[in-house]
């Protein structure tokens, strides 16, 4: 594996003790072992080192510790120690399937026009139920996704999805350390603009779902997200611009209807449709789920996880949603 490109797996925490160790160890077991790990402590201040005091003996990982700024200056500040022609992220309460890295650096190298590969992801709750697949409808893998269809859509790559050549930051610049919430999305559309970006549609990582969330926080979240919108004005339309920022406002009604917040949701709806009305397919799946709520149409989506012709079904609206 030697003659393999390292790996700089960046592991980003912030006060989440309970979970970092999982993410370490995930990363520790995967099938391809030419990487350093560098865990960037956000200034956490709920003893996050004292849990990692073991892991820091062994001779792959290095321990940062900043004062508390936010996603992007950790993922910065790990981007700028990285040793490695790659860069892979991972959040700290986030976890990786074994084959992960082999599966994403075999592809990167098959596909040298290719800057960043991201993948397909589950979602898991601490109570361990967990849904499958998440986003592999969103887009076909392999084939690069391109700039217009990236930007009208809601974020479909997660940060610790991806895996980066270092030399994309050196061209697009660094993580927005303005931006919290949009800051990876963002990322993402400088980076199109210069390399590809492709997907593997096996969901190969874990996305730990919990309330310390920052996408339980909608105002916080749909502000920032605005701010990454309007970063993007000289490159489109204004009726494209319309139609994202309607599409962020249903965003966040969904949001708020998981956070059990009907009437902000309601309030966010209308918000949208004074933008652009015409988005009918995402306006009736977020004025459904305002009339059932969050909890039903979780246990509904579940449900649908479950049955492979309704699966089938869901992909095809969700993809268009």
């Amino acid at each position: 594996m030697t003659s393999m490109p390292l790996v700089s797996v960046i592991i980003t925490c912030f006060n989440i003790r309970d979970y970092i160790s999982d993410a370490i160890r995930s990363v520790q077991a995967q099938s391809y072992d030419n990487l350093e790990i560098l865990v960037v402590d956000d200034g956490s201040t709920d003893g996050t080192h004292d849990v990692l005091a073991s892991c820091l003996l062994l001779d792959n990982i290095r321990y940062l510790k900043k004062e508390n700024g936010g996603p992007s200056s950790a993922r910065n500040l790990g981007i700028t120690e990285a040793k490695g022609d790659f860069v892979a992220f991972l959040d700290g309460d986030d976890i990786w399937e074994p084959d992960k890295l082999k599966l994403q650096v075999d592809a990167l190298l098959n596909n040298p026009s290719a800057g960043m590969i991201f993948s397909d992801f589950t979602t898991f709750y601490n109570s361990g139920s967990f849904v499958t697949s998440k986003n592999k409808s969103m887009f076909n893998g392999l084939e690069p996704v391109k700039y217009e269809y990236l930007f009208s859509r809601n974020n479909f790559i997660y940060p610790t999805t991806v895996i980066v050549k270092k030399k994309c930051f050196e061209v697009c610049g660094v993580f927005d350390e303005a931006l919290r919430g949009p800051e990876d999305w963002d990322m993402w559309l400088r980076i199109v603009h210069h390399f590809e970006i492709i997907g593997i549609a096996a969901p190969l990582a874990r996305i730990r779902q919990h309330l310390s969330n920052i996408s339980m926080n909608v105002p916080a979240m749909l502000e920032n997200e605005r701010r990454a919108i309007d970063k993007q004005r000289s490159y489109i339309s204004k009726l494209d611009y319309s139609k994202r920022v309607a599409r962020l406002y249903l965003l966040n009604a969904d949001r708020s209807v998981h956070n059990g917040n009907r009437s902000q949701a309601f309030l966010l709806v209308q918000k949208g449709l004074s933008y652009y009305p015409f988005l009918f397919l995402p306006i009736c799946i977020v004025l459904i789920k305002v009339v059932f709520g969050g909890k039903l149409t979780e246990t509904l989506r579940r449900g649908i996880d479950k049955k492979k012709y309704f699966r089938k079904l869901f992909e095809i609206i969700y993809k268009r949603y």
